[in-house]
């Protein structure tokens, strides 16, 4: 997720099946893997899961986290969102 997000959003390449294979190389994952898993209905059923929590925590935008239903807007707050992490790990 990591090589996808910095691809997308720092870089601002438009994913495509193309350049997600290059990026699932790095790991070992095939384009028929991906095809396969996107295909399959797993992908489908994990994106309209996500969708519907992101809408009932009322998130209208990308990069969005939710953490401890705290939520974490925008790429420019991942730093917040990684010491909100840390933090709670801390004190539990």
């Amino acid at each position: 997720m990591k090589a996808i997000y910095a691809e997308a959003f720092a870089k601002g390449v438009k994913m495509t099946l193309d350049v997600l294979e290059v990026i699932a190389q790095d790991f070992g994952l095939t384009r028929e893997g991906i095809i396969e898993n996107l295909q399959g209905g797993t992908a489908s059923h994990l994106h309209e899961t996500a969708v519907a929590d992101a809408l009932d925590h009322g998130i209208f935008g990308v990069p969005s986290f939710v953490c401890k239903g705290e939520v974490f807007w925008g790429n420019d707050r991942l730093t917040l969102l990684r010491d909100h992490i840390i933090f709670n790990q801390d004190n539990q």
